[in-house]
């Protein structure tokens, strides 16, 4: 617990500096290239987290892989953490400030779930319609193909899910026919 404390501390203060510099979309990039590189970059994610590896060394690492690709604002920023030796957190910080912008910005997650690939106009309606009846400012949306729905889709945002799928329609139905009264009387 301790770690997500200090992740969002860390991220609320680069945050906050941010948008004292007027620099917040440049940073929030940064943060979204760091976040890429430690999803594919098994090594850089294990340079980060060793305790073995002096925090030096893990600076020069980090401006060599990041050179030419993060502002000046993110570089002072890991000079920062690297001096107090958070940088073992890093990921935890960048996960955090991501979240936070969302907030920041009105910004919410949405994950559309659907069968089989859907036209771009069908989607931008059902996004658009659910922004209107949910009163949400800024939608993401991030899509997902699962042939088990059969079709339809489940939709989520913040801790709301909303499935219109065929596969749970056959289960309600089944569920239905198992509790009819009238087809256990005629067994």
């Amino acid at each position: 617990m301790h770690s997500i404390r200090l992740a969002t501390r860390y991220a609320k203060s680069l945050l906050d500096f941010a948008v004292e510099k007027g620099k917040l979309e440049e940073v929030y990039q940064d943060q979204l290239y760091l976040k890429k590189l430690m999803e594919i970059s098994r090594e850089f994610r294990v340079v980060l987290s060793s305790p073995v590896i002096s925090s030096d060394k893990k600076l020069k690492i980090i401006e060599s892989v990041t050179k030419g690709k993060v502002g000046e604002l993110t570089m002072t920023f890991f000079k920062l953490i690297t001096r107090k030796k958070r940088d073992v957190f890093l990921k935890d910080i960048v996960d955090s400030f991501l979240r936070q912008y969302d907030v920041f910005s009105e910004i919410t997650q949405v994950r559309l779930t659907i069968a089989a690939p859907m036209d771009k106009t069908e989607i931008d309606k059902l996004i658009s319609k659910v922004k209107v009846q949910a009163q949400l400012k800024n939608v993401k949306l991030t899509t997902e193909i699962d042939e088990s729905l059969i079709g339809g889709f489940i939709l989520r945002y913040g801790d709301k899910r909303y499935d219109a799928s065929i596969s749970k329609n056959l289960g309600i139905y089944r569920k239905g026919l198992e509790n009819n009264e009238y087809l256990k009387n005629l067994r």
